[in-house]
């Protein structure tokens, strides 16, 4: 079993022995846990939320027992403390510092010492006050993203006899040259080279360098990793070798300043939201080899107007386009057969905020989808997929053989204030018209038969509604917020209505032709208090 073990500095001791009352600022408890060898510091607090002081110097010993290594977290809490320590100095005693066991800290500097010999995974990652750091030559194994996110550290230097890692222009590569591992985020050059041999840009190796401008790849990159450029806001020039054929997740998000890029041949994936929150992208082309995109990938790209989809491509993910508030036309392959999520399989959660994309087409051999005036349909043109997203009309009329309005089909439209629904139309979906919030009326045909749980809700223009004879079923929450809804007729064909389907819509008068409330009608289908005009018959 392990055992734990606490010291407590002789000025606290003394503290709490003379005056209990006293707060004992400034005073530091050390927990150490005995492993082979030695024994581990395992977490440093500030006893009783003192400050802490400018220069904390480790202990290099316990009863006699050296620290030979810092443990996993051993600073984790450092953020709590009222303040934290400028300079952090380790012993040298200590072998290894374990997996983010500074990080999250705000030190300035952190003295690693002669002897250390390993440096675990996400060691300092995010220790975002940290400036420098000066690696001995003892070094010989430095872990994953040790100094990711960093993003005040100006200076990385390396002992010139260390063994297996060497410094190159003040970034951190392994002695070959070949493996960059991490570059300084706040050194001041505006560009950046790496140099030829290097065949991966490593996860984070660049985030939050927003002093760059541009940075040069060379040809034997093959991998961009996991957020390697992320939070570069300067950055308006990259190339992208010919040889690369994997783009990491959010690879490039929010390089606010590159206006374009060219995606070579070789690509085969791209991950999740790998170029989100790049604002000022204007314009991107992707291969015929990628068959597939993730989440998000150009989720919050303003500016972005033109986008070549590859053929291969079989699926458009959800969020694809998030918030493209800029992109006027897209053509969608003929390889695509589904859009969206597994579990939100809808046009809408790919489109949503694309409010200028007014030509939406589709590719004529397509199995799945067809465009009729820049709306998607099912092929057959029977379901309405996604209303037109760019379109400025006030009113609308759903072409004739069209039987279904599909799933959040006009959800968040802004524009549309007058809807007709031809007669042939028997569903209106979950979600079609939510939160659309110019809705004012919609003119329902007599072929109407269900409308789905959430179909309107929040439409707080609406102000009347007249169900067709035909209607029988008003899901849940069908109506709810509808709050400048005035008057509601229900036929007595209606034989369910769902549970708060009429629920906060303001004043709302509700007029049925039932004699008392129907047994499918949920009893919680209105506001308690709201009357119901029954056995109405329109006289």
């Amino acid at each position: 079993m392990k055992r734990f073990l606490k010291l407590l500095p002789l000025a606290l001791l003394l503290c709490l022995a003379l005056c209990l009352l006293s707060s004992c600022e400034g005073e530091i408890e050390y927990e150490f846990r005995i492993i082979e060898g030695g024994c581990e510091l395992a977490q440093v607090t500030c006893s009783l939320f003192g400050d802490l002081p400018d220069v904390l110097v480790i202990p290099a010993e316990y009863a006699g027992v050296p620290v030979i290594s810092i443990g996993e977290n051993a600073f984790g809490y450092a953020y709590t403390f009222s303040s934290t320590p400028s300079t952090i100095v380790l012993p040298d005693t200590v072998k290894e510092i374990k997996a983010s066991a500074f990080q999250d800290t705000y030190s300035r500097e952190i003295i690693l010492p002669e002897g250390l010999e390993r440096i675990g995974d996400t060691a300092f990652f995010n220790a975002a006050r940290l400036t420098e750091i000066v690696i001995p030559a003892s070094v010989v194994e430095i872990g994953e993203n040790a100094f990711g996110c960093c993003e005040s550290l100006a200076s990385i230097t390396v002992a010139a006899d260390n063994p297996v890692y060497t410094t190159i222009d003040g970034s951190l590569y392994t002695k070959d040259g070949k493996e960059l591992i991490q570059y300084a985020p706040k050194s001041t050059p505006t560009s950046y080279a790496i140099p030829e041999g290097v065949e991966r840009v490593p996860a984070y190796a660049f985030a939050y360098c927003q002093n760059l401008t541009s940075i040069t790849l060379p040809e034997s990159i093959t991998k961009i990793g996991e957020r390697a450029f992320d939070g570069c806001s300067s950055l308006v020039d990259i190339n992208i070798p010919a040889g690369v054929t994997e783009i990491g997740y959010r690879a490039f998000d929010g390089c606010s300043s590159l206006v374009d890029i060219n995606i070579p041949a070789g690509v085969t994936e791209i991950g999740y939201r790998a170029f989100e929150g790049c604002t000022a992208l204007e314009r991107i082309t992707l291969p015929d080899t990628l068959t597939e995109l993730e989440h998000g990938t150009f989720s919050e790209c303003t500016s972005l107007r033109e986008v070549t989809l590859p053929s291969a491509l079989t699926a458009l993910p959800s969020s694809l386009f998030y918030n493209c508030t800029s992109l006027t036309s897209l053509n969608i392959p003929a390889g695509v057969t589904a859009m969206g999520a597994y579990y939100s399989p809808y046009p809408k959660d790919v489109f949503e905020g694309c409010t200028s994309l007014s030509e939406l087409t589709v590719a004529e051999d397509n199995p799945i989808y067809t465009s009729i005036d820049g709306s998607l349909y099912s092929k057959d043109g029977k379901t309405l997929l996604l209303y037109n997203p760019g379109s400025k009309a006030t009113s609308f009329t759903v072409p004739d053989g069209t039987t279904t309005i599909g799933k959040y089909a006009f959800c968040k439209n802004a524009t549309v204030e007058h809807v007709t629904l031809p007669e042939g139309v028997i569903m209106i979906s979950e979600m079609a018209f939510a939160e659309a919030s110019a809705l004012r009326s919609i003119s329902l045909p007599k072929t109407l038969l269900s409308i789905e749980d959430h179909a309107f809700y929040i439409c707080d223009s609406l102000t009347e509604l007249t169900f067709p004879s035909s209607l029988i079923k008003i899901g849940n929450y069908a109506f709810m917020c509808c709050d400048s809804l005035e008057r509601v007729y229900i036929p007595s064909s209606v034989n369910t209505v769902g549970v708060f389907a009429f629920r906060d819509c303001g004043s709302v008068d509700i007029y049925a032709e039932a004699e008392k409330r129907p047994d499918g009608w949920h009893r919680k289908f209105k506001p308690v208090f709201e009357r119901v005009d029954w056995g109405y018959t329109g006289e």
